[in-house]
């Protein structure tokens, strides 16, 4: 989930998609690495947190860790 986004911002994007699916695993991405991104979208429901250059290969290992139902952060 993109947190800054046209619209509507991640924060509640991420609300609304748990409430209609809450299985659902929702990992943010965001250009911002500090912790006032990465709070809020934890307590919004969110399983973890990548910036937005992460490699490919890395987010899609991150998309399978929040599938498995861990943490995908990064530091």
């Amino acid at each position: 989930m993109d947190l800054r986004m046209p619209g509507t911002d991640g924060i509640t994007a991420t609300r609304r998609t748990l409430t209609v699916g809450p299985a659902t695993s929702v990992v943010a991405l965001t250009a911002f690495d500090d912790d006032g991104h990465l709070y809020p979208a934890l307590a919004a429901g969110a399983c973890g947190s990548l910036v937005k250059d992460t490699p490919p290969a890395a987010l899609l290992a991150a998309v399978r860790r929040a599938a498995d139902g861990q943490a995908p952060l990064q530091p």
